[in-house]
């Protein structure tokens, strides 16, 4: 997919920005934050605080920039 190309395949819409910035729309919902929240996954305060953090630090689009398997043992979400 190139930069600015809509994806609208699986009910969704995945969008690469000219900045390379990846958004994902899946049923008129284009934040991880609302998305978690409208299906019961996230809850408010700190708890869900730390899970946003967690899911974004794996969903970088350069494998560089991700989180390692070790960073990821250590996040607060899995403490808490």
């Amino acid at each position: 997919m190139k930069v600015g190309e809509l994806d609208q395949s699986l009910s969704g819409m995945l969008l690469i920005s000219r900045l390379g910035h990846l958004y994902i729309r899946v049923h008129n919902m284009i934040s991880l934050e609302l998305a978690l929240q409208r299906f019961g996954v996230m809850t408010d305060g700190a708890d869900g605080i730390n899970l946003v953090n967690f899911l974004r630090s794996m969903l970088r689009l350069k494998p560089s920039d991700r989180a390692s398997a070790g960073e990821l043992l250590g996040h607060k979400w899995l403490s808490s």
